[in-house]
């Protein structure tokens, strides 16, 4: 180990087991993707990581996960292949 563990004694906040946050409304989730500035590469990739995973319900390892090269073509569509939880599959958005 090259550092101490700083956090070693550092409790987290206890949360229920059945705790389940609000979901986003619909206009909310307009709201968070048009306040991303999309003037920059990485405003960009937010912008398209956000929408993934609010219009897909895609999981943030999935959409981290996700690949230049996992977009394809199949017919007339583009294909996004994204590798499921616990790298089980890759299904198709």
């Amino acid at each position: 180990q090259l550092y101490p563990n700083i956090a070693r004694y550092v409790k987290g906040a206890k949360i229920g087991k059945n705790f389940k946050k609000d979901y986003l409304t619909s206009k909310q989730a307009k709201k968070v993707l048009q306040d991303i500035d999309q003037s920059t590469l990485i405003g960009k990739r937010n912008y398209a990581m956000l929408a993934l995973m609010l219009t897909m319900g895609l999981r943030t390892i999935e959409v981290s996960r996700a690949n230049i090269e996992d977009i394809r073509t199949s017919g007339d569509a583009t294909v996004l292949y994204v590798q499921g939880k616990g790298h089980i599959e890759k299904m198709r958005w």
